[in-house]
């Protein structure tokens, strides 16, 4: 029974890493969009990161724009943008302000 518990356990852990690990998904009004991924480039100057993340069979890349006034969640702390390293896995709400940049308004680091 230990066993069975220990397995399912397993499975549930392993399945909330690798949904969480990557996607875009949109909001039903279509405007807000939540990015799940891994930070590939990290632009202190302009303020963005690039995320990569795997969609409809791909792998892809999409670069946020994060504002001054983000506050950023890591674990139970609040960090600064100088805080985000290449490899960190972030989830990013944000809005497409075409013709500008794509726009966090919300960003957490996922802490292992």
């Amino acid at each position: 029974m230990l066993k069975f518990l220990v397995i399912i356990f397993a499975i549930i852990i392993l399945t909330n890493q690798a949904s969480f690990v990557y996607g875009v998904e949109e909001s039903q009004d279509g405007k807000l969009r939540t990015a799940k991924g891994r930070v590939t480039a990290v632009n202190w100057v302009a303020q963005t990161i690039t995320l990569r993340f795997f969609i409809e069979g791909a792998f892809d890349e999409l670069t946020l724009f994060v504002p001054d006034k983000i506050k950023i969640a890591k674990g139970n702390n609040t960090v600064s943008f100088a805080n985000i390293n290449i490899g960190d896995q972030v989830k990013a709400d944000y809005y497409n302000t075409s013709p500008g940049p794509l726009k966090v308004i919300s960003l957490a680091v996922v802490t292992r």
